[in-house]
């Protein structure tokens, strides 16, 4: 045999060793007696598995069957080998509930160093089907590197967290750093950020990832915490979508997109539901990282303190923002502006084809020191919130008037001929009210008909109807 054979059959020995080796190892913490990992003879605590996994091995725990889930008290649990799988057992009912420590007493210190419940320091790792909760620091974490900001070639790649729930963590419910090609999808995170600052979503330089599909809910403010922003993409965050989550009761920031130092670019935010919290979609530069090509397409904004918020957030900074596509939205019944522009420093701002209707201030906002010259505004639906008459909107003393006219229209320096405006009294204007709510409006007869600004067909809201295009914006989306 030459050596070119002999290295070849040396190859293929090792690979065939590799994929022999791998295995399923099981966790059951019904047992009562301990085990060896075998489906007979289950591990009890996840904490044994995982310090005998190896590359290519699924760790799989036990949810049961029963009434409730079973419960594994473990935390602390860090996943330092790649090409490993969490998940659950396939034939149970329910998923296992894994439960930390966390102290919500501002008189018990923290454990140091600090505690997830599961922690990944490798790449190709998946997290799946579990419930994590009570966790001192994060219900799951990738965390890497001991530098905030890493480049790409040094990031942990191919992370996967699916059809996880946590609830009640000190910090954030799902939190990723330094990570290139992550996804977080089918996730819950409630109540999160009980103690320590951050997000209950977290992407922090994170290169090529993908939030979809998700729930992040109900996050009001613990006295003297900081921080609890829904979805944060922020400082260096980049190549990236956030799709089809919704976002409820999150008391600042729902989804926001921050520069911080490092920057965030080539982002796309699309198909989102937020409702109840703080300014629904916000874009910053907290400390000047130069954020910019960022989409914020076919979202549902209700009932927040504004509908999209473009601000400072830090003052002795510069706040570069360019080039930010706002189109296809709808804004409704928010209790401050439609839109609010606050950042002196953003360019290339474009505001196409969004509803903007029954919010309580007026439908764009723009500070008096911004310079409208830097925006466009065209093809929007705006109606004030302020009883819906045919009377002339109430407008802030620092709002720029080229921005709307008589029955709440756009109209103003950039507007083209093919502007699509409804007459004050038509269907548009009658049904505003009721469009991003359900796919029904209500027509000059009274009757419900499901068409659009248009008089097309209207689809289910995407945030109804899973994985269905969501119905938004001054026309349907085609």
């Amino acid at each position: 045999m030459n050596r070119a054979a002999r290295l070849l059959a040396c190859i293929l020995a090792i690979c065939i060793g590799q994929q022999a080796a791998a295995r399923t190892i099981f966790v059951d913490s019904s047992r009562n007696s301990p085990g060896n990992g075998t489906l007979a003879r289950p591990y009890q605590a996840i904490r044994q598995a995982i310090q005998v996994v190896t590359a290519g091995d699924v760790i799989r725990i036990r949810g049961g069957n029963g009434t409730e889930p079973l419960l594994y008290n473990e935390e602390g649990l860090v996943v330092a080998v790649p090409q490993v799988r969490i998940t659950n057992w396939t034939t149970d009912v329910h998923r296992p509930a894994v439960m930390g420590s966390l102290d919500l007493n501002p008189n018990v210190n923290p454990p140091s160093p600090q505690l997830d419940i599961i922690s990944i320091t490798a790449r190709d790792v998946t997290v799946a089907n579990l419930i994590l909760g009570n966790a001192w620091y994060c219900g799951v974490a990738v965390r890497h590197g001991p530098q905030d900001r890493l480049p790409p070639a040094q990031m942990i790649r191919n992370v996967r967290i699916s059809n996880c729930q946590t609830m009640f963590t000190g910090s954030s419910g799902i939190f990723a750093k330094n990570t290139r090609n992550l996804v977080v999808e089918n996730c819950e995170v409630i109540r999160a950020v009980q103690r320590f600052a951050q997000e209950c979503l977290t992407v922090w330089n994170c290169y090529g990832f993908e939030i979809a599909n998700n729930t992040v809910r109900d996050r009001p403010t613990p006295p003297g915490v900081a921080g609890g922003e829904g979805i944060d993409c922020k400082d260096g965050a980049r190549n990236g979508v956030v799709r089809n989550n919704s976002v409820i009761g999150i008391h600042r920031m729902s989804l926001y997109i921050d520069g911080f130092e490092l920057g965030c670019s080539n982002i796309k935010v699309i198909n989102n539901f937020v409702s109840s919290g703080g300014s629904g979609l916000s874009i910053a530069s907290e400390r000047g990282g130069l954020v910019r090509n960022i989409d914020l397409h076919g979202n549902i904004v209700v009932n927040c303190s504004a509908g999209a918020f473009f601000g400072p957030h830090q003052e002795g900074y510069s706040h570069p923002v360019r080039n930010i596509r706002l189109r296809y939205n709808t804004f409704i019944a928010n209790n401050g502006y439609g839109i609010n522009v606050a950042n002196k420093d953003i360019r290339l701002l474009k505001i196409q084809h969004n509803m903007i209707v029954a919010n309580a201030g007026s439908p764009i906002r723009i500070r008096s020191d911004v310079n409208p010259s830097f925006i466009a505004a065209t093809n929007n639906v705006l109606k004030s919130g302020h009883g819906f008459d045919d009377g002339n909107l109430p407008l802030d003393d620092d709002s720029n008037q080229l921005y709307v006219q008589r029955f709440g229209f756009s109209s103003n320096a950039w507007t083209d001929p093919a502007s699509y405006r409804p007459e004050p009294n038509s269907l548009g204007v009658d049904a505003a009210p009721n469009l991003a709510i359900g796919d029904r409006v209500l027509n000059a007869e009274g009757r419900w008909i499901r068409v659009d600004l248009a008089g097309d067909q209207r689809k289910s809201p995407g945030y109804l109807v899973p994985g269905r295009k969501q119905d938004v914006g001054a026309r349907e989306l085609h």
